[in-house]
């Protein structure tokens, strides 16, 4: 079975994207991208209509704290209806459906629009916590709208823009000036207390730009959101039955990882003037706010730049969520020819990695992950607490118990910690990610490092047409290299022969990236196509636990 591996977890720089074509051009001809005839994808199709300017659907960080919402299904197909709760103090919005595509470099496609059929204000009972494992459900709230997706619907990954139409004045004073409509005050190291937190009397001094730029906020953002007292809520249109040649996973299960609306999330902080425990229990019936504090962690990292290159290139793909991955994937990968894992895809249940293997092994399904620091974490699944119960589950249960000396989720017979531990804790053994994935996640986040290619790897088909690569095979396999050293003060040159190699693009590689190492479990036919070693990164020292500063080796491998 052929696999790519692709490292470059979270900061997916299509920059290179003439290199990503070469891996995908493995498994079939691409599509013309500007053909919209008969003879065209769906994606293609799809894309030859008419794209919505970011200012429209698009939203500042996580939106509008006074209008918030989720859907109460994250994986939906053509023909069903999704159905929205949303917490406001807005007499009056509406709900703008938009899919995330690439549309001539517009980004998104206004699909719909749904008005709420209840009486506004709506006002939503408090969410359900639970004291031991931190659970924060909001699926106490009732709905209020609902979409019903078009039976022709392109399976992609869909946003409902919730968007204020009323005239209420924001919380915090002084917001409804800024640009962006950020409710944030200034930090107190800029300004006095009280300043900057209105807009300019018009009888003023003229300000230092001079006449032109007299009011703060005029013109100077070209691009400023059109009605940006706004949020996102965000659902996969997916089609079950669909034979795409190749199948995205989102990575919605590190989405709601890191989400912390409610308090916390899986990740703790014990800082003194924040302290907070991480949460044992994740649920999908709240609202996303990782855009304000960790961007990275949502489709806008690395997920949304591979919808548009994908898109932008007419690959014939379709789209589904890690939950769908764990629900139907026994069944249904096998349709198509490539399972395609983007980003940081860090959490995974034990079930939905069986089924990938399955395809892998059973059906001849290629895998590719163009991700890192990806099926780390084990996870297991558990219906809501409350609210309605479906097909899909809600809650998301990861105790991290690499990071404890004794086995602490009360399930006795799962393991809710990393897949590599090996202690006798664990009641499933160790399987490290690597046996999947060929690679092991031993860089943590930030990094921001280029993809580095030597000449020995020049001539490997994935390369043609990467000018920069190409242009090794020009030079000498070894060049010298005068450095100086001294005795004493006498400079002595000493020369040393380096292999050239070529850089691609800062940033390629990061925030968070894994490592080729034979372990026992990496998978045979290993071919690696690039070599970055970079020292001082922080490196993991065990099966998930502990960080030292260490240095490290990244491959670009096929299996």
């Amino acid at each position: 079975t052929r696999k790519i591996m692709i490292c470059n977890c979270n900061r997916a720089m299509f920059a290179a994207a003439r290199i990503y074509t070469t891996w995908l051009v493995i498994f079939g001809a691409v599509n013309d991208a500007h053909s919209c005839g008969e003879n065209g994808n769906a994606i293609v199709k799809e894309n030859c209509k008419t794209g919505t300017s970011s200012r429209h659907w698009d939203i500042n960080g996580s939106g509008d704290p006074e209008i918030q919402g989720f859907a109460t299904k994250f994986g939906v197909s053509p023909g069903e209806t999704v159905r929205f709760k949303v917490k406001t103090v807005s007499d009056k919005y509406r709900i703008d459906i938009f899919r995330l595509g690439y549309y001539g470099g517009l980004g998104a496609r206004k699909v719909g629009t749904v008005e709420p059929f209840v009486k506004l204000p709506q006002i939503q009972p408090e969410c359900f916590t639970d004291k031991a494992t931190l659970l924060y459900d909001c699926g106490t709230w009732e709905p209020s709208a609902e979409y019903n997706v078009p039976s022709d619907a392109t399976s992609g990954v869909y946003v409902a823009r919730l968007t204020r139409e009323d005239s209420i004045p924001p919380l915090q004073p002084g917001a409804a000036w800024r640009s962006d409509y950020s409710q944030l005050g200034p930090e107190a190291k800029f300004c006095r207390p009280g300043m900057d937190t209105a807009p300019s009397d018009p009888d003023e001094l003229i300000h230092s730009y001079g006449q032109q730029k007299r009011s703060r906020g005029e013109n100077n953002l070209r691009n400023a959101l059109h009605e940006p007292r706004a949020s996102h809520i965000y659902f996969v249109v997916r089609s079950l039955e669909s034979d795409s040649e190749v199948l995205f996973q989102t990575s919605d299960t590190t989405w709601q990882a890191y989400n912390r609306y409610g308090g916390s999330s899986t990740y703790g902080s014990y800082k003194p003037a924040a302290p907070r425990p991480r949460c044992f229990e994740s649920s999908y019936n709240r609202p996303i706010e990782n855009r304000d504090y960790r961007a990275i962690n949502l489709i806008f990292g690395a997920e949304y730049p591979a919808i548009r290159f994908l898109e932008r290139n007419g690959y014939d793909v379709s789209y589904w969520s890690g939950i769908d991955t764990y629900l139907h994937g026994a069944k249904y990968l096998k349709k198509h020819k490539v399972f395609l894992s983007v980003g940081h895809d860090e959490y995974w249940s034990s079930q939905q990695r069986k089924n990938v293997e399955r395809a892998r092994d059973q059906d001849n399904v290629h895998l590719m992950f163009w991700s890192g620091n990806e099926v780390f974490w084990k996870i297991r699944w558990e219906n809501s607490k409350v609210g309605e119960q479906g097909e899909e589950p809600r809650t998301m249960v990861c105790y991290k118990e690499t990071q404890e000396i004794r086995k602490i989720d009360p399930n006795p017979d799962m393991w809710t910690g990393t897949f590599r531990d090996s202690r006798p804790i664990n009641p499933e053994g160790t399987d490290p990610e690597n046996s999947l994935t060929g690679q092991l996640f031993t860089v943590n986040a930030w990094r921001n490092d280029a993809l580095i290619v030597p000449r020995r790897f020049a001539r490997l088909p994935i390369w043609r047409n990467a000018r920069s690569v190409e242009r090794l095979l020009t030079v000498d396999p070894f060049v010298p290299v005068n450095t100086v050293t001294y005795l004493g003060t006498q400079p002595v040159i000493n020369s040393t022969w380096v292999e050239p190699w070529a850089i691609l693009k800062q940033g390629v590689l990061g925030h968070e990236w894994d490592e080729d190492i034979d372990n026992g479990y990496r998978p045979a036919g290993m071919i690696q196509m690039s070599e970055t070693t970079v020292d001082n990164v922080a490196y993991i020292q065990d099966s998930g636990s502990s960080y030292d500063s260490g240095s490290a080796t990244n491959h670009l491998t096929l299996y």
